[in-house]
Formats: structure tokens, sequence, C-alpha cells
């Protein structure tokens, strides 16, 4: 998912400009001599991530800015086994860029327990460990509670951050997100480390002798508005009686602060609108906003959108209290209709607006902030409530999958065009699930059929078993690494910047298959990215842009051995 970026105090948003296009707040303030070498020492200063290092950590939800130490649950190795899944599960080798699948070893209790189901993946894109992106997913465990105890054996669901240890060749899974016993949990997260979004499950109102728990109830941030990078966030819980209160069974149960929105078009303003309505039968709705997905982030690190599975969930409950009718239309503010284009509309037999369930798009306007969040009148992505996964930098792209055709696709937002990027043809049937990452690099869940419950060897209800790893390039560990130190290296010496995960894994694939060092540093040079660094550097400390002999003089640098600090250090001196 684009999702991730790390910022470091002062410099984090001049260096985010810079490389953004804009020169807001950077230009003037580093046109002096002493500003440039301010800037020069503030630059040289700049931590990158470590790639090689564990980093562990869990979010309190009693202090939205406390990581303590985790509460370690698994120990396994990087890679499950050598075997490529590719090949064994008969996958088209004309279909797209993967020709390699891989199995994590992230067991949950240390063993491949048949208790614990997995879901809603994201692959990180700021955070490595030991040479390996972090990797989030809901880990679900049948459990006791007051839900259980009220209600039969229910699953809690809490948010689990995978790191992996290189030294010891190992996973370790921590917990990230945790909830109160009283409630069935947390899933589906997504944002950067310090700043992201979640989905929280909780009891809805009672039907007949059971409760039914909402999946989808949110999205919630894990700090208050004034603390958090994602705008539009309530400053503080609802109490009883005030505004937004009646849209949360019981807020002494949210471990988060909403995202609102007002307005028509507004967040909160649809929620309500689906909010305390009997359907015929006696049922009654609730809206559901599940696997949000964050994207548009903007210099400071904001995040100005989000995907996510939008729909009304009513039908019978079953003995555990669990809905069942599958997806439906939701109702919106009668306002709002106007607003919307009518193939992404539908009636309820009374003739009010709904809308079609699906992936819809939220937007943010730094221009109305007090609007808060609204949906994106064009933004129903027509997907039928796959769960969507942002790719990074990619516009409007993301990742979806086909349970039924053992396939994940690219989804193009803009012109709602699908492209498989990988399908298998396994006997019996592999289910392929929540895909994060890249078109070439991809997490995703995984199991073969009948891939739930006792039929497979798990206990009733679980399913979603293995995590695993698409790609178009081959890994292994060598020495000790998965990622060869030199690539990391040659990315910061000429971008200034670690690799993202795809480009760590493909340039290392290329220094394995023999292309030298050096090789690898002029292609890095030649590319657009080395030019769009010069110019802007230019622009930021100059306010010009390079001539061709310029450019080719600071090209000739880097090639040569020259880093990008050194060339901001002579440019600004």
């Amino acid at each position: 998912m684009m999702r991730k970026a790390l910022f470091w105090g002062s410099w984090a948003a001049c260096a985010a400009a810079l490389w953004a296009g804009g020169t807001a707040g950077c230009v003037t303030a580093h046109r002096s001599e002493a500003n440039s070498r301010a800037v020069v020492a503030l630059l040289a200063a700049v931590p990158h991530g470590d790639f090689f290092a564990n980093q562990p950590g869990r979010w309190s939800p009693t202090d939205p800015q406390l990581w303590a130490d985790p509460r370690t649950t698994e120990k396994c190795r990087c890679l499950a086994e050598a075997t490529n899944y590719f090949l064994l599960w008969n996958c088209d080798t004309n279909t797209g860029p993967i020709r390699y699948i891989y199995r994590l070893g992230i067991h949950p209790l240390g063993t491949h327990s048949p208790k614990v189901a997995k879901d809603s993946l994201v692959l990180a894109q700021d955070e490595w460990s030991g040479g390996f992106p972090v990797v989030y997913y809901t880990h679900s465990l049948p459990d006791v509670g007051v839900g259980s105890a009220l209600y039969g054996k229910e699953r809690v669901f809490n948010i689990e951050r995978a790191t992996y240890d290189r030294i010891q060749d190992r996973w370790f899974s921590a917990v990230a997100v945790d909830a109160p016993g009283t409630m069935f949990g947390v899933a589906t997260r997504d944002g950067t480390r310090d700043d992201f979004i979640f989905m929280q499950y909780q009891y809805g109102m009672p039907r007949g002798n059971h409760g039914a728990w909402l999946p989808g109830q949110g999205p919630l941030a894990n700090k208050p508005g004034t603390l958090s990078r994602i705008p539009g966030v309530m400053e503080r819980l609802p109490r009883p009686g005030e505004p937004d209160a009646d849209l949360y069974p019981d807020t002494r149960l949210l471990v988060g602060w909403p995202l609102c929105g007002r307005g028509p078009l507004g967040l909160t303003s649809i929620l309500r609108a689906c909010h305390g309505r009997t359907l015929p039968g006696g049922e009654v709705p609730e809206c559901i906003l599940d696997n949000p997905t964050l994207f548009d982030y903007r210099a400071d690190g904001r995040p100005r959108a989000f995907a996510t599975s939008f729909y009304m969930q009513g039908g019978t409950v079953d003995a555990h209290g669990i809905y069942h009718g599958g997806p439906r239309p939701i109702y919106v503010p009668q306002a709002a209709a106007a607003l919307i284009p009518t193939n992404a509309l539908t009636a309820s037999p009374k003739g009010e607006p709904m809308l079609r369930p699906g992936d819809w798009i939220f937007r943010f306007d730094d221009a109305h902030p007090e609007l808060g969040w609204q949906l994106d009148p064009q933004g129903w992505l027509d997907s039928d409530t796959h769960t969507i996964n942002y790719i990074q930098g990619s516009g409007d792209k993301f990742l979806t999958s086909d349970w039924v055709d053992s396939s994940v696709s690219v989804m193009d937002g803009a012109t709602k065009q699908w492209r498989k990027l990988v399908k298998c043809n396994a006997k019996p049937h592999v289910a392929m699930g929540e895909p994060s990452g890249t078109e070439r690099l991809f997490i995703f869940l995984g199991n073969r059929a009948p891939y739930r419950g006792p039929a497979f060897g798990l206990e009733q209800g679980v399913f979603c078993h293995d995590i695993f790893l698409a790609s178009a390039y081959p890994i292994e560990c060598r020495d000790g690494h998965l990622i060869e130190p030199a690539v990391v290296r040659t990315f910061r010496a000429v971008l200034g910047r670690d690799p993202g995960a795809e480009e760590a894994f493909r340039w290392t694939a290329q220094v394995r298959a023999g292309q030298s060092g050096q090789q690898l540093r002029e292609a890095l040079v030649a590319g657009d990215e080395a030019w769009s660094c010069i110019n802007r550097v230019y622009q930021g400390l100059l306010a010009k842009t390079p001539d061709a002999r310029e450019l080719a003089r600071w090209r000739a640098f880097l090639s040569q051995g020259g880093t990008y600090e050194q060339f901001v250090a002579r440019l600004a001196g």
C-alpha cells in the first residue's frame, strides 16, 4: 500500500516539500548561506530506516503515543520452506509478472495452531525488520470474555505486528493493537507506524435472544484529532446524549477516535442515515466500512483519501450472534442523491435513495476542513465489496483478489478496469485473499480448499490460515540477508532514501544474478528519479532549474561515487 512515510522533526516538512515538488517553507528558509549550512547539517543527520535490526513494538489504547515491550507469541523461519507454490499450484505463466510464491513462517502461538485465523493484511512500506517489511495482520482466536460468556463461543480479534529477525531467522509476532476483554476486538490496520486507522468489532443491538457482532465499526484513528496526522478525527469521544454518540453502541468500549464528516455526503451523516432504521421483518441494519485503505498522502504526511468496502448488513442471526444475509445497499441522506451518479444509486422499497454496495472512496478537502471526510460522488469502484489495498504511489490503483477464481488482480480506480497479476489452477482449489503490496511484490492470505474448519484440520470457523509472499523475483537468504546491504547503501548514496520493498527485492535479485554495484549505481543515476532529485534540490536551494550542463555534471558526480548528501552540501555551499 502506498501508505508509509517517516518524518524527522522540522527537516521533515522541508524534505517532503522538496521531494514532492513543492518549495513552500523551504526556499525562503534556505536562501541565506547560514540557513543553507543548517540544511546541510540537518540533512547529514537524517536517519534512515534500519533494514537489518529488529523493531518490536505495541500500541497501547490507554496512551496513544506509548509503545511498550511486546508480548512475544511466535517464533518461526522467514520462509516456511523452500517450496515455490507458484509451481505447486499450477499458476499461469502468461497472466502477469508473478513467478514465485513463498509461504511465510508467521505462525501465531509458536505452532501452526488449528485455532488461529488471519485476516486483513498490510505489507508495511515504512517499516523493516531484519531485511523484510513488517507485516500487520488481524489475528483471531476463540477466547473467553463478556461476549463469549453471554452468547457462546466466539472469536476475539486483535492486530498483530510480525517482524523478522535475520540473525535468528525467525518471525516474532506481537500484539500491535489490542482491545478490552469486554468486546470482540480490533482489525484492519492501515497508515504509518505512528498514525493509523483501524476497525473495531462491537456488539450491536440485541436480535432476539442474541447479540450481533459488528465488523467495520469506525474507521477509528489511534490518536485524537490534535495529535493525529490523519485529518478529520474526533478530538474526544462523545458522551451519551451528545451529537454522534448515538452512532456507537457504547463509546466506553471504543479504543480509538472515529473519523467524521458533515453535510449530505459526510461520513457521519451517511452512518446516521442507516442508524436506527428497521427493515421489513424487523431487521435493524448496520452500515459497515470494512478494510479501509489510506492513500493520496501529501507532503506533510497526511492522507487525503481512503477506500473502503461499504455496505449495509442485515439478515438472520445465528446462534453465535453473527449476521447472515450479505451486503445490501446503504441509506444516504436525501440531499446526497442529487450529487451521486444514477448508476451508483438504487432505492429502498419506499423509494429512499441508497448507495450500491461495493468499494467507495471518501476524501478530505483541505479547503473545507470543517466538513471532515466526504463521500466522493464519483468514487464508487463497482468492485462488489472485495477487499482492496492501495498500491503505494500508483495514482488510483488497488490490489484485489477473487477467492473463487484463485487470482489476484490490480484494479484501476480511474478506469474501473481489472488486470490479473497471478492466476492459479490447483486442484483442490486455492483461495487467495487480502493482497497488499505492489504489482510485482505482495503478500496475501492463502489456503487450499476446503480451507475452512474441521474439513481442513482446523477448528470450526477458522480460515485464512497462512500468509504467502508473491514475487516477480526469486527471494532467498544469503549470508544472513534477504536484501543485499549494497542495494540499501547505493539507494541512500544516490537518491538519499531507502529502497521500497519491491525495489529492494528487485535489485537484490539483479545483484545476485551478476550485476555489479557500479552498474546498480549507474542505473539509478540514469533514472528519472535522479533527474527529479537534482532539479528539486536546485529549486529548493537556488530557486532555478539546472541546465543540461549542470545536470550532466551532477549525474557524473553521483555516478563516480559521490553521494546525495555531498551533492546537497556542495550546492548549498
